[in-house]
């Protein structure tokens, strides 16, 4: 999958910095789980030996690592306070993949359609504009605007969601961020998975 490992990989590429990117099948999966922190994927080996565990552990410390949170503390705050918000939207999404019952998970569609992105979306384009600089924190890329740009992307094509043109500075940015060196050759090049 590279719903939550994705974000991590954009990091990674954006920033230059080789890694192996280990991808296990359900049956090696089912082998390993057991080893794992947290029983979860994705893993970090740090320095060969340390694990590190959970998507946005990882991710923040690779953007702390990178360069990539921020001028100042402020900053940084304001790059998890955006990373968390959004991921509060990833979280319904996340719902109608775990429903089986085909009408209720066409309830969580609706839901995610009329009321979490309508309430989410404007949020993030105000915070655009009032930044006016083209990234949500700050003068210049930071690891907010990877993740926004990637989950905005990914989560409106998981709902068909196709009225971001009401959305214009969210838009601009997610276009802007998933085409920056780097991102854009990965996102060109990367081994297809449908999540």
């Amino acid at each position: 999958m590279k719903a939550v490992g994705e974000p991590i990989r954009l990091l990674f590429h954006y920033a230059n910095v080789e890694f192996e990117d280990i991808r296990v099948s359900n049956e090696e999966w089912a082998k390993m789980k057991s080893e794992m922190p947290w029983n979860l994927l994705p893993v970090l080996v740090v320095d060969g030996k340390h694990q590190l565990s959970q998507c946005l552990t990882i991710f923040r410390y690779l953007a702390r690592e990178f360069g990539l949170v921020g001028a100042d503390e402020f900053e940084t705050a304001k790059c998890n306070e955006y990373i968390d918000a959004m991921d509060e939207v990833r979280l319904d999404v996340l719902q109608m993949f775990r429903e089986s019952d085909p009408a209720k998970k066409a309830a969580i569609k609706k839901n995610v359609v009329e009321n979490t992105f309508p309430k989410a979306w404007p949020k993030f384009n105000g915070i655009l504009k009032r930044n006016g600089t083209g990234f949500l924190v700050g003068e210049g890329v930071t690891c907010a605007d990877i993740y926004v740009a990637y989950m905005v992307d990914l989560l409106t094509g998981f709902v068909e969601f196709s009225t971001m043109s009401d959305y214009p500075e969210l838009d601009d940015h997610r276009k802007k961020i998933l085409n920056l060196p780097g991102i854009k050759e990965w996102i060109a090049t990367r081994p297809y998975t449908a999540f």
